[in-house]
């Protein structure tokens, strides 16, 4: 029987501290679904539900892991909805990278560079720990300290950013 891959969403929220940019950064705590990745480091966000909008997910977790409420998609591109047959529903969208597990679990990311409201970040209790703001800096460092401590289908994710951000990673 083929296994189709889990669809995902994640948030790198970016933040100025100081005058330095910060993203999020949590531990995943999650024994109950994937107890093997659990205590790694991870960027918010999750699975996106039967029919949910990408944009409606991506929310949907950063509020539920974070407390955060998302205020902006940055250099998002999208279309509007098409209906080619009556009853369909579809758009194009341009997330900022897209990553795929492929083994020994079928993971398929869709990441989106995001600003997030003001607010108290408060981690679930049940999907996420310690969350942090990381400056690109300190990010950099930790991924090639600790590499083996982020959580595998978020990493790809993570390295484009930093080349994004510091022109070599």
């Amino acid at each position: 029987m083929a296994q189709y891959p889990i669809p995902f969403v994640a948030g790198i929220i970016e933040k100025n501290i100081d005058g330095k940019k910060h993203i999020l950064l949590q531990t995943r705590w999650k024994f109950s679904v994937s107890p093997k990745y659990s205590g790694l480091y991870e960027l918010p966000g999750g699975a996106i539900e039967s029919g949910e909008n990408v944009y409606d997910a991506l929310k949907r977790e950063v509020k539920e892991e974070t407390n955060l409420d998302v205020k902006r998609i940055i250099n998002l591109r999208v279309t509007d909805d098409v209906s080619n047959i009556d009853g369909d529903s579809a758009f194009g969208f341009s997330p900022f990278c897209c990553t795929q597990m492929t083994k020994p679990i079928y993971f398929m990311g869709i990441f989106f560079v995001c600003e997030a409201e003001e607010g108290t970040l408060i981690a679930d209790k049940e999907e996420a720990k310690d969350p942090k703001w990381v400056s690109v800096e300190e990010l950099a460092k930790m991924l090639k300290k600790e590499r083996k401590k982020f959580f595998t289908p978020h990493l790809p994710a993570i390295e484009m950013y930093l080349q994004t951000q510091t022109g070599n990673y």
